[in-house]
């Protein structure tokens, strides 16, 4: 018998002393022996913790992930202050602060439980943001710098896509036209061209962008224009 309670004495390591109010959904408990920890004050109910409450290794380790859990998730709701955020860049964050990796992707699924990371919408809005001003290559490689991939299209998406791939090379074209007036016909539009595969444009859209310049500078034979070229 006097085994048995030594043993029962063993599991019950610690005992909650005292709790001090932090935010308005939060505690600091404090604990005979232990460091104290920050929790929600839902968890304090939730978990049955009261004043003198024996605490086993089990109950300390449920304590100790919790307030793990409400600190990386104040870390990431923080960092969505200026903009959205995608998983990865979220995932990055709480990696440089080092969260470990399992509470970080709890963090992640409470967030998206509560539709605050949405990687697919926030792809779309991208997209749309940006469709007018980027190439679609390049559009991809921002996409892919943050972790998320190019919405799939329809027929009908892809037809205003690639008008909005032209619209957003001909911006670039006339501004680059207009940098390089001091050079000869010739050295404007190679320029041109290669300045426009490298944004990532592809050949049919540098080709109609070449001719719809070609004709605008007609009245002054200032750019001229052979099939081979791109």
């Amino acid at each position: 018998m006097m085994k048995k309670c030594l043993i029962l004495m063993n599991e019950f390591n610690d005992e909650v002393v005292g709790r001090e109010p932090v935010e308005s959904d939060k505690l600091r408990v404090l604990f005979k022996r232990g460091a104290p920890l920050v929790i929600k004050t839902s968890t304090w109910v939730d978990l049955g913790l009261k004043l003198g409450l024996p605490v086993n290794d089990s109950l300390r380790g449920q304590l100790e992930e919790s307030a793990e859990i409400d600190a990386a998730t104040d870390l990431a709701l923080r960092y969505f202050r200026f903009r959205r955020r995608s998983q990865q860049e979220i995932f990055t964050y709480l990696d440089r602060h080092e969260v470990p990796r399992g509470i970080a992707d709890k963090v992640i699924r409470w967030l998206a439980d509560r539709q605050l990371i949405d990687d697919s919408q926030y792809a779309r809005d991208l997209v749309e943001l940006k469709k007018h001003s980027l190439s679609r290559r390049e559009m991809a490689l921002r996409l892919s710098r943050l972790g998320l991939q190019m919405p799939p299209e329809d027929e009908a998406e892809a037809a205003s896509a690639e008008e909005a791939e032209l619209s957003a090379a001909l911006t670039a074209a006339r501004k680059h036209w207009g940098n390089h007036s001091h050079d000869d016909v010739r050295q404007r539009r190679n320029k041109l061209m290669g300045y426009l595969q490298r944004r990532g444009f592809c050949s049919s859209v540098i080709r109609r962008v070449v001719e719809q310049l070609a004709t605008e500078s007609a009245s002054d034979e200032s750019f001229g224009m052979d099939d081979g070229d791109v």
